[in-house]
Order: C-alpha cells, then sequence, then structure tokens
C-alpha cells in the first residue's frame, strides 16, 4: 500500500507592526531630524555672523572714507531713512543724537544687514551738548559747517582725553578700547527683540544699546539669561587723525 506524503502547506503571514514598533520608529526619526536640524541652524548662524562681520567691516571702511572725502564723520541716523540728522546750533551744526543706527544711504552701503535690522551706530556722546571750537574739543571730529574742524591736537592726545568718547570693555570690565570716537554695533540674531526692549536684554548686551558712552564686547554666549552675540567695530580717534594726516589733509 503506498504510503500517503504527508505534505504540509507552507503559508507566510505577514504581520504588521506593533505600535511600540512603530513609536519606537517616530522616536528614531525625531531625534534624527532633530539633529539635523540643529545642525542647520549652527550653520546658517555661522554664515550670518561671518556676512555681519563683513558688513561691519565694510561699515567702518565706508565711514573712513567718509571722513576723508567728507573732513568730518557723520551723525547717526535718528529716524531711519538713512541719512544722517543734523541740529543747527549757535557756532555750527551738531548731531540731533549721539546714538541712532547707521545713515547707511549716506555711505553708500546696503540698507540692512544679514540680520535685516539696522545697525546701531554710536558716536562721542558731547555731540547733543557741545559745539566745536577751535578743535579742542572731541566734538570737533563730527562738525560738518568749516570741515575739517578737527586737528591732530584735537583731544585725545597726550594728558587730555577729551569728553563724551566711548569706551569698550569685555565682560569684566577690562578695557578694549577707549577714547573711540565712533562705533558700529550689531545686536545679533534678537535684534529685533534688543530694539523693541533695550532692557530686556542680558546686562552686557544691555549695556550696547542704553545710549551711553560704555559697550561691551566679549565671546558668544547663548545660555538664555546671559546671551550675548552683539558684534561690535569702531574708529579710534588717533586711527582716524593718522588717515587724515596721511591723506594730508590734517
Amino acid at each position: 500500500m503506498a504510503r500517503k506524503s504527508d505534505c504540509r502547506l507552507s503559508v507566510r503571514v505577514d504581520a504588521g507592526f506593533t505600535l511600540v514598533e512603530i513609536a519606537m520608529v517616530m522616536v528614531i526619526i525625531s531625534i534624527v531630524f532633530a539633529g539635523a536640524l540643529a545642525g542647520f541652524r549652527g550653520f546658517r548662524d555661522s554664515a550670518i555672523y561671518s556676512q555681519t562681520d563683513n558688513y561691519l567691516k565694510e561699515s567702518q571702511i565706508s565711514l573712513f572714507s567718509f571722513a576723508l572725502s567728507q573732513g568730518y564723520l557723520p551723525c547717526p541716523d535718528t529716524n531711519n531713512d538713512g541719512e544722517q540728522n543734523t541740529e543747527l546750533l549757535a557756532g555750527g551744526d551738531t548731531c540731533t543724537a549721539s546714538s541712532g543706527t547707521l545713515p547707511w544711504r549716506a555711505l553708500g552701503l546696503e540698507p540692512l544687514p544679514p540680520w535685516d535690522v539696522p545697525v546701531l551706530y554710536a558716536i562721542n556722546t558731547q555731540v547733543v551738548a557741545a559745539t566745536c571750537s577751535g578743535a579742542a574739543e572731541s566734538v570737533c571730529f563730527f562738525e560738518n559747517e568749516q570741515a575739517p574742524a578737527f586737528d591732530l591736537k584735537t583731544p585725545p592726545v597726550a594728558g587730555n582725553d577729551g569728553n563724551g568718547n566711548l569706551t569698550i570693555t569685555d565682560s569684566s570690565g577690562a578695557v578694549i578700547a577707549d577714547n573711540v570716537v565712533a562705533l558700529i554695533a550689531s545686536a545679533g540674531k534678537n535684534a529685533r527683540q534688543t530694539a523693541a526692549d533695550c532692557a530686556a536684554a542680558s546686562a552686557d548686551e544691555s549695556e550696547n544699546c542704553d545710549g551711553d558712552a560704555d559697550f561691551v564686547m566679549d565671546t558668544t554666549r547663548t545660555n538664555e539669561a546671559d546671551f550675548f552675540d552683539d558684534q561690535l567695530i569702531w574708529i579710534h580717534a588717533n586711527t582716524l587723525k593718522g588717515q587724515m594726516r596721511d591723506a594730508g589733509i590734517l
């Protein structure tokens, strides 16, 4: 008697993923995506900081060029039209304010830096209170009625630092530069918030937008309570006088 073959039909059953497995996959995807996004943001921010640095350097060069051609440094822009704002006082023109935005139109620059917020332009704080008299005051760097109204003996000079010039320190208070007559600063990625509410920024960033003669330049800090990413560049009085002398103007 022939033996019957005991054949069993093999059936493949494709079981679906369980909820736990799907959840694990989603977590992994989220982690990978978050890491990629953070890396992209870091790369983007680094590129914008670099572009801002170039914009500030270009602005500094434009200020020197303006002084060489006009015989004085421009006043800040106080109404966001890209032009400097002056106020006629007895004895000559002085600036409407010692702090505002960079007069980009007068300097032939692009209106907005990479963060799309106008950069700060701060100058000698005495321009709103004093007029130039015989090249004896630091405000003479901004006198535009009889330019150039300053000379090599205009303060700061040995024994006389002048009045109203700016000082830059690091976060510890160590002086980086003093006798600065003009400064350009970007408030970085939080520039819009800082422009809207200077007092709400960190202590060092608030120092850069409070309108006085003291400024801070330090390394970038990303912790929220002490955030700092301002970028600064400036013009020292002696550097300006040296450039004017080398050009045969002084």
